[in-house]
């Protein structure tokens, strides 16, 4: 399928499973080659379980020691996206929820652009997806209004119609409204 269109690529390159290794998270990114990073975990003979994270490009990561006798509650996942960091990017705060999409607006993006860039899947953690779609949302947003700082209301919801964030003035004022602009 990469023949068809790079996309298609995404965790192509991702390295194998080790014995007992099983995924139990992705990041999906919506790059032209979709790049992947997998959460994995794999029960060792002693019993106790290991987690790693690993990416296409043989990326270090640097996250907290994990629970290692059962599986992460959903909170303990969340934390350990939230709390890893990419090792050239130490002083990064945002986690790999958003550190990616963080990234490409600081080059230059636009915003409105980036809201679905950075997607969490899990078959073992369904909630994943719901949690970091809305934590994305909230960040293009707030990112979005500090934007428009100063600008003339009008001004701002034509912008959000233009950038199909509201159909039309009436629901691009209530969003304005409920974001107490």
């Amino acid at each position: 399928l990469g023949r068809i269109h790079p996309t298609f690529l995404g965790g192509e390159y991702l390295p194998d499973y080790r014995t007992a290794e099983t995924e139990i998270a992705r990041i999906v990114l919506d790059s032209t080659l979709r790049d992947v990073i997998s959460l994995r975990a794999r029960r060792t003979k002693t019993g106790l379980l290991r987690y790693s994270i690993v990416d296409e490009y043989e990326g270090v990561f640097v996250y907290p020691k994990l629970p290692s006798r059962g599986p992460l509650t959903l909170g303990q996942i969340v934390d350990w996206i939230d709390q890893t960091r990419l090792e050239a990017d130490s002083d990064d705060a945002y986690g790999l929820g958003l550190t990616y999409t963080v990234s490409n607006y600081t080059q230059g993006e636009d915003v409105h652009k980036l809201e679905n860039f950075t997607t969490v899947e899990s078959d073992l953690y369904p909630e994943l997806a719901q949690h970091y779609a809305r934590l994305s949302s909230e960040w293009a947003t707030a990112t979005f209004l500090k934007s428009k700082e100063g600008e003339d209301r009008d001004e701002i919801i034509r912008c959000l119609i233009k950038i199909e964030w509201a159909d039309n003035e009436a629901e691009a004022d209530a969003f304005l409204k409920h974001h107490g602009l």
